[in-house]
This record gives C-alpha cells, sequence and structure tokens, in this order.
C-alpha cells in the first residue's frame, strides 16, 4: 500500500508516449486501469532504463517480476490506484494477458496504490520454476537458432562519442543510451547480437554496468540473444561473479540469465 499520488499519475506521461495519446477513447476509470495495466509489463517505467543504472547496478526490477512470480504460482493479484481496478487471475494458468480483468467505476477512488496478492496452497514435492524472468510472449516463439546478427563494436561507439568532446558525465550517459538504444532497435525482431568490447578503453564502473545490463536486462536473451566478444579482463568478470554470488538465491535466480563471453586468440 502506498498513499502517494497513484500510478496513473506517475505513469501517465509513459503510457501516452508508448501508446499514443488515447485519454479521450476511454472515461476517467476506463483510463486509469488501462495505465495501471501497463505498469505491470515489463517496459513500463516512469524512467528511462539507462537513468535507473545511474545508481545501481543490476537494474531496479518490480511489478512485471511480482506479477511473474504470481503467474507461477498460479495465484491472484489485485491492483487499485486512483479510479483504476484491475485483476489478475493466474488459477487456470492462462496467459497473462488472458487472466486479466477490469472492474473499475468513476465511483470509487482509492488516494494512491493497493496491491493485494492471494497465492494457494501447494503440494511441497511440486517442483517452482526458478528459472530467469523473462517477457512470457518471447518464450512462446522463441528460435535457438536466430534469422539475423548484428554486430556492435564499443571501441567504434565510443570513438564517435569522443567526436563530439561530451564533458565526463556526458560522455558516459550517452555510451550507455546509445548500447541500449542499438539493441533495443531489434527487440521485435529475432536476432543474434553479438558485441565486441576489443579496443574499447573505458572506466571500470561503466564496464561493469554494461555487463550487468547484459546479464539481468529483459530484452536479452528473450527476442534478442547476445554473445560478448573480447570482453574485459578475467579478473574484472571474477569480481562481478563474486559481487552476483553474494546475492539471495531469489535475486540471482530470477533477475540473470546466462550470458556468454568468448575471448578471441589471435595465434598471428
Amino acid at each position: 500500500m502506498d498513499f502517494g499520488i497513484g500510478i496513473p499519475q506517475t505513469l501517465k506521461k509513459s503510457f501516452d508516449k508508448k501508446q499514443g495519446k488515447i485519454r479521450d477513447e476511454f472515461d476517467k476509470h476506463e483510463y486509469d486501469s488501462r495505465v495501471l495495466e501497463f505498469a505491470f509489463q515489463y517496459d513500463s517505467s516512469q524512467h528511462p532504463v539507462n537513468d535507473r543504472y545511474k545508481k545501481e547496478f543490476a537494474v531496479p526490477r518490480g511489478l512485471f517480476d511480482i506479477l511473474s512470480v504470481v503467474k507461477r504460482y498460479r495465484g491472484l493479484l489485485m491492483a487499485r490506484s486512483n479510479y483504476g481496478k484491475i485483476i489478475y487471475d493466474f488459477s487456470l494458468n492462462k496467459e497473462i494477458e488472458k487472466s486479466l480483468k477490469f472492474f473499475s467505476n468513476d465511483k470509487t477512488y482509492f488516494p494512491g496504490t493497493l496491491i493485494t496478492i492471494q497465492i494457494p496452497e501447494r503440494d511441497q514435492n511440486e517442483r517452482f520454476d526458478y528459472s530467469s524472468i523473462k517477457p512470457y510472449a518471447s518464450n512462446e516463439h522463441f528460435k535457438f537458432i536466430k534469422p539475423k546478427t548484428k554486430y556492435l563494436s564499443l571501441f567504434e561507439i565510443q570513438k564517435e562519442l569522443k567526436e563530439k568532446k561530451l564533458n565526463k558525465k556526458t560522455f558516459y550517459d550517452a555510451l550507455f543510451s546509445n548500447l541500449i538504444e542499438k539493441i533495443a532497435s531489434n527487440s521485435e525482431e529475432e536476432t543474434l547480437i553479438y558485441i565486441d568490447f576489443n579496443g574499447y578503453n573505458i572506466d571500470d564502473r561503466v564496464t561493469k554496468k554494461i555487463i550487468y545490463f547484459l546479464s539481468t536486462d529483459y530484452r536479452v536473451n528473450s527476442t534478442n540473444n547476445v554473445v560478448i566478444l573480447n570482453p574485459p579482463d578475467k579478473k574484472m568478470l571474477q569480481q562481478i561473479q563474486v559481487e552476483i554470488e553474494l546475492l539471495d538465491e531469489i535475486d540471482k535466480s530470477l533477475k540473470f540469465h546466462p550470458t556468454p563471453f568468448i575471448f578471441l586468440i589471435n595465434e598471428l
């Protein structure tokens, strides 16, 4: 429960930007419910993803992860915020879209956000799915062999940005944003992306942020698969591995996905 201004207020700009201004198509309570639905999508946020990585290495992930866990338990989730009311009922183990119901009206208003979760009893011998959380749509059409490939050189991105003579902070933000945009541009197509660190020379903190992003973001290893070529030295990767091992089991299992790092040995 939160008594802030409510999800429809905090996410309306992001919702309108993604969906187009459809506010006039709905009554106020219907619009609030649509924004609530949007809040539980994996790519919804009031902040761009590169902004969310400025303070934390593992990107904060909230409502979509909660919804995914409730789905795995075949539970129920109800959300209220302002005039919006929605419910996800996974008791029949249906897809997310088919489990959603709207039941708002223009007479009842909640000043903030209230999320209620019900998890049914389960047999202790029943195995729970601890695999990393991904957008469910991608799982239904997943292909191990990708029809397209793409090559991204961090050195070339870095070189291109250096020519703009940005200050240090702006340069780091632009580097990260540029990489995310290039990966996201293929988010609707099944693509194998090779990301090459060869020649790349930048602050270790920014490098770690990039690796954490590639190992945790929903857009990686769903429709897109990423292979990292010529990664940073093994000492840094081992340090990151230690940091990940110190996380709790839930974070390690649900947030991180396998990410291949390939060291190419030049025999010439």
